[in-house]
This record gives C-alpha cells, sequence and structure tokens, in this order.
C-alpha cells in the first residue's frame, strides 16, 4: 500500500510535490499553486527491472531506470532514466488501484484518469 513520504525536499521555482511509495511503486506528484495536482511520475517494478510513466504537458513518457549498480569493479553511477519501449498501461493501471486506497482522493482520481487516457489502455 502506497504511503506519503513527510518531508519531501522541494525545488525552489518549482511546483510543490508529494512523494508516496511502496515496495513496489513510488509515485511523485506535482501541485499546481492552487493544490490541484499537475503531472506526475509513477516508477513501478522496483522489485525487478524499474520503470517510470511519466505524465505532464507533454504527455506521456515512459522509460526504464538503470541503478547504476550493474558496474563490476567500478564505483556505482548515478541513476538514469533510458528506453523502455511500450508501457502496460492495463497493468499500471491495475497495480496502482490495488496499492492505492489510502492516497487522497483527488491524487488516486487523477491519476487513474490519467492512466485511462493513454492510447493503449483498454478497459
Amino acid at each position: 500500500m502506497l504511503v506519503e513520504f513527510t518531508q519531501v525536499r522541494q525545488i525552489n521555482n518549482e511546483p510543490h510535490r508529494r512523494w508516496f511509495t511502496s515496495t513496489n511503486i513510488d509515485l511523485i506528484v506535482w501541485f499546481s499553486t492552487n493544490n490541484a495536482p499537475t503531472h506526475f511520475e509513477l516508477c513501478y517494478d522496483k522489485q525487478a527491472s524499474e520503470k517510470a510513466l511519466s505524465w505532464g504537458r507533454f504527455g506521456f513518457a515512459h522509460t526504464a531506470i538503470d541503478d547504476g549498480d550493474n558496474r563490476p569493479g567500478k564505483y556505482k553511477a548515478s541513476p538514469l532514466h533510458t528506453a523502455a519501449g511500450a508501457p502496460e498501461i492495463n497493468r499500471i493501471y491495475a497495480q496502482f488501484l490495488q496499492e492505492s486506497s489510502a492516497l487522497p482522493e483527488d491524487v488516486v482520481s487523477f491519476v487513474l484518469s490519467v492512466l485511462s487516457s493513454h492510447p493503449s489502455y483498454n478497459p
């Protein structure tokens, strides 16, 4: 179940953000000055090969997360977003729905609405 980090660093001149996490998912949501959600990044499959589905003013982006650990004989590198192909939107939608019962209703509605607007979503 997703729970909220309460000590999220806010960055000057960027919208306010909130971070929710579980064993399998991280969700970061940015909010407008009137506290309405505006965009998000949903990281999933954290225990296997983590991917991120982002949505904002430019639409959807789907990336894999290279955590920087797979560098034998070298220090850990910074994590990077790399190409990931098409997301499995229905699986992401179902997983988010299952994990989101403790989240604020406006956040859940916002994310589910955006996910269901993806061209490959099939209800």
